[in-house]
């Protein structure tokens, strides 16, 4: 099998949410944040970004706290085969891309993150993705999508927003390389420097 190794590395991760689940119905609330969540109105100039609220209104038909977890659970799972992907991808043999990944996988932190209703976990997942998107090939295509996964990640929790605004400029130097952002900012020391008798 040519994934055997992070098929073993995911095995008993699944293992531990599945006993997070049963363990700890529906879900684990943090006093306050998680009942204002709950409660949050997506209206402008509340007093926290909406976009974790968002995500709990289009799951509110379901009524049930357990489907917001199982989906967090979830999405963590599959950022950890996303990022494996990448960096078998990078020319790291099987062992060692599952290695790397099982840090994601066992943290017990990031395990109660996700049976919690709160953004964090969900704004790990937006961040890794988008980044992990974008190193994997930068086409125009992956940066649109990377863009809005970090569009969403910055309404999810503000500090995602510099992340958005490092990337793009990340994507633009890289595509026109520092000679223009140079000129923009420094105009008067370019031209001194083209004008320098040799």
């Amino acid at each position: 099998m040519a994934h055997r190794a992070l098929v073993i590395a995911m095995l008993p991760a699944i293992g531990l949410r599945v006993l997070a689940v049963l363990g700890f119905p529906p879900a684990i609330l943090f006093y306050g944040d998680s009942f204002a969540f709950l409660k949050e109105e997506l209206t402008p100039g509340t007093a926290r970004p909406s976009g974790y609220s968002l995500l709990l209104a289009l799951l509110r038909p379901a009524h049930s706290l357990t489907l917001v977890t199982v989906l967090q659970h979830l999405l963590v799972l599959g950022l950890a085969v996303a990022l494996y992907a990448l960096l078998r991808r990078r020319g790291l043999p099987g062992w060692g891309a599952a290695l790397l990944v099982t840090p994601l996988l066992y943290d017990e932190f990031m395990i109660l993150l996700e049976h919690m209703i709160m953004a964090d976990a969900v704004f790990v997942v937006l961040v890794a993705a988008a980044m992990a998107l974008i190193v994997w090939r930068v086409t125009p295509a992956t940066a649109a999508v990377g863009g809005v996964l970090l569009g969403l990640a910055g309404i999810t929790r503000t500090v995602g927003l510099p992340l958005l605004i490092l990337t793009a400029a990340y994507l633009l130097i890289r595509r026109y390389g520092w000679r223009p952002w140079w000129r923009c900012w420094w105009p008067g020391r370019s031209r001194s420097a083209r004008t320098r008798p040799g």
